[in-house]
């Protein structure tokens, strides 16, 4: 049996933070979804995860959320509502994360030497530090060879700022969102 060394515990253990933060985040989704349907919770389920991926679901809730949420007035000079705004706002910030949520998702780790060497085993060797980065293989699917990778210092920043799309989801849909449900 291999034994992984003990000094990259933290990253594996922010690898793990970042994906349970995304598990809470997804949790405030299905309770948007939740209100926005006014269905029982085995209903909404059915909805809510028969959609695929964490980007259909957000799509699929933000047009839920539209149904519920005021429209724009005439009157008003055809401003959006100050909670779709917020929603908006939230969406929009929740979307910017995607692309590193997916990369720590589904993007291979590789340990990295202090001489810049890659380490392929790196559960073999003492190596100065882990990081995430994108394959060869996905760099030429997506064209891009400027994607840097993702350190721990990152992962940190990373769930810091994903716990804090939580609270804020949490916070709509308790105080926002029930407003609007008839």
């Amino acid at each position: 049996m291999v034994e992984y060394p003990t000094q990259h515990d933290d990253f594996l253990m922010w690898v793990g933070f970042c994906i349970t933060a995304w598990a809470r985040t997804e949790e405030r989704l299905f309770k948007i979804c939740e209100t926005c349907l006014q269905a029982r919770k085995d209903r909404v389920a059915v909805v809510y995860y028969r959609t695929p991926t964490i980007d259909a679901r957000i799509k699929l809730i933000d047009e839920l959320v539209r149904t519920v949420l005021p429209k724009s007035q005439k009157k008003n000079g055809g401003h959006d509502h100050p909670d779709l705004v917020e929603w908006n706002r939230l969406r929009k910030d929740m979307v910017d994360l995607l692309g590193a949520r997916s990369r720590i998702a589904h993007h291979p780790v590789r340990a990295q030497s202090a001489r810049g060497q890659n380490r392929a085993f790196w559960y073999l060797e003492k190596s100065s530090w882990f990081e995430i980065y994108a394959s060869d293989a996905e760099r030429l699917r997506t064209g891009r060879d400027d994607a840097k990778p993702l350190k721990q210092d990152d992962l940190v920043s990373h769930c810091h700022m994903v716990h804090e799309i939580t609270r804020r989801a949490a916070k709509f849909s308790k105080d926002v969102l029930p407003k609007h449900v008839g």
